[in-house]
């Protein structure tokens, strides 16, 4: 499956603007609220949660063959520090699209973590660093 990073973008800004302290969100709330397949969200989610930028139980299980059986989830609860410096980032829409743009030219198929360091460089270039 391929990560859409807009997908991604979208469920941090989500995660950031309706977690509260002490409470947490279904990862079926996101899926509700945003305009993209629950597949594309949930398998956001599960990257989000690998790369520690968020803590939640998003998991995705396969059988024997790689099939996907099921998603099994656990309510978001936080926000980790390396997903709050992913949100400074990407946050403004004129710098995400910059940051998409740099990805691009930079490789053709870009990682989770490749796309955070593009938008760390971009952002210092946007800020003369």
């Amino acid at each position: 499956m391929r990560l859409n990073h807009d997908c991604v973008r979208d469920c941090m800004l989500y995660i950031e603007s309706n977690l509260e302290i002490n409470e947490s969100i279904n990862p079926s709330e996101v899926v509700s609220k945003l305009d993209y397949s629950e597949k594309d969200i949930f398998y956001s989610l599960n990257q989000l949660t690998k790369m520690k930028y968020i803590d939640s139980g998003v998991k995705f299980n396969y059988d024997v063959k790689g099939t996907l059986v099921n998603i099994s989830t656990s309510n978001i609860t936080d926000i980790n520090p390396i997903g709050h410096e992913f949100l400074d980032n990407v946050r403004d829409n004129s710098t995400w699209n910059k940051i998409k743009t740099y990805a691009k030219k930079s490789a053709s198929s870009v990682s989770l973590s490749t796309l955070s360091t593009a938008a760390g460089t971009v952002t210092k270039n946007l800020l003369g660093l």
